[in-house]
């Protein structure tokens, strides 16, 4: 399944909803697509892309103040909370893509988990930001623009390092990080929101391990030197 979002100008909203189709129709998938007005001024679209033949139901969680979700499209949780962010605090050990945004500001902020293997992108122009989880459809949305520096990293290490991907207009999350994007601001913000020793600490299965943080650290050594 693959999940997508578009945070920007009204007019150019088309735009996103006709390649989310058309990209749906190649993929012989269907779409299911939500918008929401922010401040009468922006909009928010995300949509879902499964196979023909799904039949899980697409669920998120909306008040009048927020909404939250993530790209396997259930809610991992039902409580209530004043702020997204707080669904997030409460949910940070759960290895899945969480998205949330306030629907009075704009603001999105995305939890990418430190153990999880799905890649989330991020790129933006004229016309808004655009999210998602298939790098396929983000370079559709932009000009291509080749990452020497990606390339470089591909050939040396076989594979490219976040926030790298092959173009220079399009991002990616990296794991462990926090994206936080604000509707007229130009640039986003990435800040860690969680660490490696956290999630081996924080009581999930690997905490029976015991280490100390020097025996950590000496396995981090080895596994990077």
């Amino acid at each position: 399944m693959f999940f997508s979002a578009y945070l920007g100008n009204k007019e150019n909203l088309s735009n996103w909803t006709n390649l989310i189709n058309e990209y749906a129709n190649w993929l012989n998938f269907d779409p299911f697509i939500e918008i929401r007005s922010i401040n009468n001024e922006k909009v928010f679209s995300f949509a879902w892309l499964r196979h023909k033949s799904s039949k899980e139901n697409i669920k998120f969680i909306e008040t009048s103040e927020y909404i939250v979700l993530n790209t396997e499209c259930h809610p991992i949780s039902n409580k209530s909370f004043n702020t997204p962010w707080e669904y997030f605090k409460d949910n940070a050990d759960k290895d899945i893509v969480q998205l949330g945004i306030s629907l009075a500001t704009g603001e999105i902020r995305l939890l990418q988990p430190i153990a999880t293997p799905e890649q989330f992108y991020f790129t933006s122009d004229s016309r808004g930001w655009m999210l998602g989880n298939d790098l396929r459809l983000l370079l559709q949305w932009r000009e291509f623009d080749l990452d020497e520096h990606a390339v470089y990293a591909l050939f040396k290490y076989h594979s490219i390092p976040a926030p790298l991907t092959i173009s220079k207009n399009v991002k990616r999350v990296p794991n462990g990080y926090q994206l936080k994007i604000f509707p007229d601001l130009p640039d986003p913000f990435m800040t860690v929101s969680q660490e490696v020793k956290e999630y081996v600490f924080s009581g999930r299965s690997y905490s029976n391990l015991h280490l100390k943080d020097k025996e950590l650290g000496g396995i981090l050594d080895n596994i990077l030197g």
